[in-house]
């Protein structure tokens, strides 16, 4: 408890110093431009990709586990079927 208040009187410390010094305020503020533009288009060019591949991994997953959930639903459709059948 005692470290995470002390860090946190560091952190406040800090964060007053960088307000009272506007130049690094703005290379702060630079440094964190770049940083998200750089995410920003990295993830602009990868995600098509990635959409792709998640479609070419998920399509056979949904086809395979759709018929297999037929199969027990033709099997008690066709069950109930003969015991209607057998009821008349």
């Amino acid at each position: 408890m005692r470290r995470t208040f002390s860090k946190c009187v560091r952190l406040t410390y800090i964060f007053r110093l960088r307000l009272l010094n506007p130049s690094q305020l703005e290379q702060d503020f630079e440094i964190a431009t770049n940083e998200y533009d750089y995410i920003n288009n990295a993830l602009k060019t990868d995600l098509p990709r990635f959409m792709v591949l998640a479609t070419q991994f998920i399509d056979p997953l949904f086809h395979s586990f759709f018929y297999m959930q037929c199969v027990p639903s033709h099997l008690l459709q066709d069950s109930v079927g003969i015991l209607l059948l057998i009821m008349e």
